[in-house]
């Protein structure tokens, strides 16, 4: 990516939080662009999609169930609606009450990017922003989040039922994704990439261009017309159809395996944890014979063998060894199974970086019959050779997007001819297209944008306020548990509220003496007092939060972490640490102008205080009561305090205690003074009940059921060993 218009897109991703809009005739390199600014980003990003197949393709999500939306329509009002087929956004609200990972991503992303953008509605934007400023606090538009969107208005338009339209149009103007309300209110920008990469040949680079704009020259359409061949069949002519409906595209599949006189074979996708059906990337079941048609459904990035829309034939099938030759070069190929994976996104809890988990997995042979495929599935495929198929076209665009998937003229054949009315183009998205600046003017806004993002991102560094939801998320659990000594974790929650609040409060103040320093920085161009400035505060503000927050978090999971009954808690309250954690190391990373602040030491792990209690021994051997009671006796805690510790009844403790007297893992010596030991095992031996009641009657001098339990664990033990005899 070397052209202008490119380098310009991936400085305002990288460096800026400028929203804009990337988009590019078909060719263009919009994927492979894509694709780079996620791989080098070192922003929080998420990928959404509208479709399942989309979202799996970007590596993303799909836009509902990133957010969680209902699948209704959304009216950007708190107007009332038929609540069975639309939403507004008090209704919404219902639906943004996220899980705490969720809202945490949500919450720390800088960068969304939609891809597919030409098929989301407006109203999808609207509750898309709507979501963003709601969970994040934040009235910015999309709550603060830069906004990258991909896609060409004049391939597939999004699409709006009559029932829905009905309501919609009240408030949007069109379906298109820029007549949202948010997107005119703040007008993004649109970065168009122009040098095409798919075609090389200049008359047919013309032909596509002037067929997109929708004003093809009469001298254009007699050229293409001219590869018209309404007899051609494509079934034994090493060529696709691309066509308009799945039906016709299976029909034409069906007829040609059928026609092959080889033995079907029939090979099961492989499927692992959750993927959704609607999100399958190739056929569950992949039906072949020896001699079909098959296209590669994806590019293969170890080897570079194929690539995805590359066709070939099945030469021999042998059990699970498919041999096929590619149609272009006549080059063979075994084919081996590719994994697709379904990823949903996670936030690291100490750093706040966002990054992906994989929930399910799709295996399969990356190929499908290709005699024949639709239109809108053809979508970023390139073809040599394609029959096209536009005859019963039933969507703007379509006849751009089957005619543009073909590398050149030569490799064409049109199974009707196109007409000016098969290439009937929006008017108003030629004239969306026309307000586009040029790369001079996007070029001079650069600079600025990048001061503007690294002023923003030095600010968002001091916010405090998602701490406090945090706060909030423990302080529920706290609430709901009912956990041992709670009026210590009570005071523990006023003290962190407290403090944290003081916090907001002075970090709020510091912004505003920020934007101040922001502004005498526009005529001085002199950074040092920013810097100064800031410097101090993450000194303030990191000592406050690691002595204040993070320390005596610490403090009570050491204390709480041997309780009984307190699993839960404990989780939030190590949730929490994450949180604290986490900011610290947000304000440590703080830079202006890509120029890093801190260079002082910093809090880490090894300056908390440390504890007598081994709390890895305990937790190693969570589920052995016992045995964590042995391991407090053993670091030096008396009864009393073992008790205090695990919030347990003194006698319970002795119990223990009497337990690991008969293992012999403790000595009665250490327990016991041994002459009061040996003046009562007497009574032990000779007694013919062992009963604590029955030896305390027997004993004629004063003793204590405590005494009674270690000294009959002595003397079982012993016996055992043949120390004794009964």
């Amino acid at each position: 990516m070397t052209n202008i218009d490119a380098k310009l897109a991936e400085e305002y991703a990288m460096h800026t939080s400028q929203s804009f809009f990337l988009t590019g005739k078909a060719g263009t390199g919009k994927t492979t662009l894509l694709k780079k600014i996620i791989k080098e980003s070192k922003k929080n990003i998420a990928v959404v999609a509208p479709t399942g197949v989309a979202a799996i393709n970007a590596g993303g999500s799909t836009i509902h169930s990133m957010f969680g939306f209902p699948l209704k329509i959304f009216v950007p009002t708190f107007d009332r609606v038929d609540i069975n087929s639309a939403t507004n956004k008090a209704l919404l609200k219902n639906h943004l009450r996220y899980r705490t990972e969720k809202r945490k991503i949500i919450q720390e992303l800088e960068m969304l990017i939609i891809d597919e953008i030409s098929m989301v509605r407006a109203d999808m934007l609207d509750a898309i922003d709507y979501a963003l400023k709601y969970t994040r606090k934040n009235q910015m538009p999309f709550g603060g989040v830069q906004l990258v969107v991909i896609g060409d208005l004049f391939q597939l338009s999004p699409i709006a039922r009559d029932e829905d339209w009905s309501v919609l149009r009240n408030y949007y103007k069109s379906p298109y994704f820029y007549h949202s309300m948010i997107w005119n209110e703040t007008k993004p920008l649109i970065i168009e990439l122009k040098k095409v990469y798919r075609q090389e040949e200049e008359t047919f680079i013309h032909i596509l261009n002037s067929i997109r704009n929708g004003n093809p020259e009469s001298e254009s359409l007699d050229l293409l017309n001219e590869r018209y061949d309404p007899d051609f069949t494509a079934i034994n002519n090493e060529s696709i159809i691309l066509t308009t409906h799945n039906y016709k595209a299976d029909d034409v599949n069906l007829k040609a395996l059928n026609s092959l006189e080889s033995r079907a074979h029939k090979f099961k996708a492989e499927l692992t944890g959750s993927f959704s059906e609607s999100s399958y990337p190739a056929d569950e079941v992949l039906t072949l014979k020896e001699g079909a048609q098959i296209m590669f459904l994806r590019n293969d990035t170890e080897e570079g063998a194929y690539f995805n829309g590359k066709l070939a034939k099945v030469q021999k099938i042998n059990n699970d060894d498919i041999k096929v030759e590619f149609l272009d070069d006549n080059g063979t190929y075994f084919l081996k199974k590719e994994i697709w994976e379904n990823k949903v996104y996670t936030i690291d809890k100490t750093t706040n970086e966002i990054s992906q988990e994989i929930v399910g997995s799709f295996k399969q042979y990356p190929v499908r019959l290709a005699w024949a495929i639709t239109i809108h599935k053809s979508q970023g495929l390139t073809f040599d050779k394609a029959v096209i198929d536009v005859e019963d076209a039933f969507a703007m665009g379509q006849t751009y997007v089957a005619l543009s998937r073909c590398t050149n003229l030569k490799g064409m054949v049109l199974k009707s001819k196109v007409s000016p009315r098969s290439v009937s183009v929006n008017s108003e998205v030629k004239a969306f297209y026309q307000n586009a600046p040029d790369a001079e003017v996007i070029a001079e806004g650069l600079q600025l944008a990048k001061n503007l993002y690294s002023r923003k991102k030095l600010k968002s560094a001091f916010n405090f306020g998602y701490l406090l939801d945090d706060l909030e998320d423990w302080k529920v659990v706290l609430d709901k548990k009912d956990i041992p000594e709670k009026s210590k974790a009570m005071l523990l929650s006023m003290n962190l509220s407290q403090t944290l609040k003081n916090l907001d409060n002075v970090s709020k103040s510091f912004q505003a003496q920020l934007d101040k320093l922001f502004k005498n920085y526009e005529t001085s161009n002199d950074s040092k007092i920013i810097v100064e400035r800031a410097k101090k505060a993450i000194s303030f503000f990191s000592h406050e939060l690691f002595k204040k927050s993070i320390k005596p978090v610490h403090l009570h999971i050491q204390e709480f972490a041997l309780k009984k009954s307190v699993k839960a808690y404990l989780g939030a309250s190590e949730d929490l640490l994450s949180s604290l954690w986490g900011k610290l190391n947000v304000l440590y990373a703080a830079d202006f102008l890509e120029n890093p602040i801190w260079n002082e030491d910093k809090y880490q792990l090894n300056d908390l205080p440390k504890t007598n209690i081994n709390t890895k021994k305990a937790k190693a051997s969570k589920g052995d009561t016992f045995l964590i009671t042995l391991n407090l006796f053993k670091e030096g805690k008396n009864i009393q305090e073992i008790s205090e510790l695990r919030s347990m009844a003194i006698s319970t403790v002795e119990s223990h205690l009497a337990k690991w007297v008969l293992k012999d893992k403790i000595q009665i010596s250490e327990l016991m003074d041994m002459a009061k030991v040996k003046t009562m095992l007497p009574y032990y031996i000779n007694s013919k009940d062992l009963k604590l009641g029955e030896l305390k009657k027997a004993i004629p001098f004063g003793t204590n059921y405590s005494e009674l339990k270690f000294v009959l664990a002595h003397y079982q033990s012993n016996l055992e060993k043949g120390n004794l005899r009964n």
